[in-house]
C-alpha cells in the first residue's frame, strides 16, 4: 500500500515537474493584400483606370494651365497700355482664375482619391468575403497579412490561391 501511495507521489511530482508541451492544432496562414491588389485581375483593373484618369485629367488640368500663362502674358504685356485701374483690376480677375484652376484641381485629386480608395475597399471585401469562405472549408484558425510576419514557410502563404479565387469571381471593378 505504502508502495503505491509512494508511485502516487513520485509520478505527481514528474508531472508537475516536466516542462509543458503544448500541441497546437492552430492552422496558421499569411496572405500578402499588396500583391493582391498589384496581382490580381480587379487589382490591375483599379490601378489601370486610375492611370487613365490621372492621364486624362492631366492634359485637361495642362491646357487650363496653357491658356492662363497666355493670359498673363497678354495682361503683362498690355501693362503700359492700360490704365492702372484697368491692369489692377486684369490682374485681379487672373489671380481668381488661378485661384478657381487650383481649387479646381485639389478637388479632381481629392474625387481621384476618393474613386481609388472606394474601389480597392470593394476589393477588400471580396478578398475578406473569399478568404473567410476558404477558411471555414480548409479548418484554417487565422490568417495573418504577410507584412506582420518575419519568415513564415511558402507553403503557409494563401496569396496565390486566393488571387485565382478572385479572378473567377471578378475580373474588373469599376471606379464609382
Amino acid at each position: 500500500m505504502k508502495k503505491i501511495k509512494l508511485i502516487k507521489y513520485i509520478f505527481i511530482i514528474l508531472m508537475f515537474l516536466s516542462p509543458n508541451i503544448t500541441y497546437s492544432n492552430s492552422n496558421i496562414y499569411f496572405l500578402d493584400m499588396n500583391y493582391i491588389m498589384n496581382n490580381s485581375l480587379a487589382g490591375k483593373s483599379i490601378i489601370n483606370q486610375l492611370e487613365k484618369k490621372k492621364k486624362s485629367n492631366f492634359i485637361l488640368l495642362g491646357k487650363e494651365v496653357d491658356l492662363l500663362k497666355k493670359e498673363e502674358t497678354k495682361i503683362s504685356s498690355q501693362k503700359n497700355v492700360l490704365s492702372k485701374d484697368e491692369f489692377a483690376n486684369k490682374v485681379q480677375l487672373l489671380r481668381k482664375k488661378f485661384s478657381d484652376f487650383n481649387i479646381k484641381k485639389d478637388r479632381i485629386n481629392n474625387d481621384i482619391s476618393k474613386k481609388s480608395v472606394l474601389a480597392k475597399n470593394k476589393l477588400i471585401t471580396e478578398v475578406q468575403l473569399i478568404l473567410s469562405k476558404y477558411a471555414k472549408k480548409n479548418d484554417i484558425s487565422y490568417v495573418v497579412r504577410r507584412e506582420s510576419i518575419i519568415i513564415g514557410k511558402n507553403e503557409l502563404n494563401l496569396t496565390n490561391i486566393i488571387i485565382k479565387l478572385l479572378d473567377s469571381k471578378i475580373k474588373n471593378i469599376e471606379l464609382i
